[in-house]
């Protein structure tokens, strides 16, 4: 069984200075349950061991995340899961200046980001595995989500989806600790993260507007 863990970075603004210049989705993506027991595990010796360890620590931090973590910490995070075969990185990202003039009027939100996962899964080969399941962050409401599921399915036949909080769930909190790392090289030119884990990045490309999935303005 394949298991795809799906996180984003950035924001899906365009039409104010506050927003992001650049949108990521990144896929944590195991060819084996072994493997993702082992990164579930990697998560939770970081937060136990580093993140909410020693006396001074008064707030517990509820899951880790690439935003409130230093280089260290995210280097004891990947060094247990270094040695590891069966996983691989694959991200899509938006140059959201590119794509403005597509999307960015309100309605067009959830299209981008059904348009951008598609577009990424699509690049990951499932024929080898008799099912896939897909965990996604929780972001949507209950419409978006059953929106998001039926377009997945009608393109890429995905059968397992869930929508699940990255607190209770330790292979969220890692595939958003290499998003983070790659929305940070695009956003701030900032690469010190990244370069730790880059050669499990399997696919990197640029979102592509394709004209017969273009929004109707």
């Amino acid at each position: 069984m394949l298991y795809i863990y799906l996180d984003e970075s950035g924001d899906m603004g365009f039409n104010h200075d506050a927003c992001s210049s650049y949108f990521v989705i990144t896929a944590l993506v195991c060819e084996n349950r072994q493997t993702t027991k082992k990164i579930h595990y990697a998560v939770r010796r970081t937060l136990q061991k580093k993140v909410n360890h020693g006396k001074n620590c008064k707030r517990k931090a509820p899951e880790l995340k690439g935003s409130a973590t230093n280089t260290a910490i995210k280097k004891y995070f990947f060094n247990q899961l270094e040695d590891l075969l069966d996983w691989k990185l694959y991200t899509i990202v938006l140059d959201k200046r590119k794509h403005k003039a597509s999307f960015g009027v309100p309605g067009n939100v959830d299209i981008l980001y059904n348009m951008l996962t598609i577009q990424l899964l699509e690049q990951i080969n499932f024929a080898d595995y008799m099912m896939t399941s897909l965990i996604v962050d929780k972001r949507k409401n209950k419409k978006g989500m059953d929106d998001f599921n039926i377009h997945l399915r009608k393109d890429l036949g995905l059968l397992n989806i869930t929508h699940e909080d990255s607190i209770k769930n330790y292979g969220l909190q890692a595939v958003d600790m290499f998003c983070y790392g790659i929305a940070r090289k695009y956003e701030r030119d900032d690469t010190e993260w990244y370069s730790v884990f880059q050669k499990f990045i399997y696919l990197e490309p640029e979102f592509q507007m394709k004209k017969k999935t273009a929004p109707a303005m």
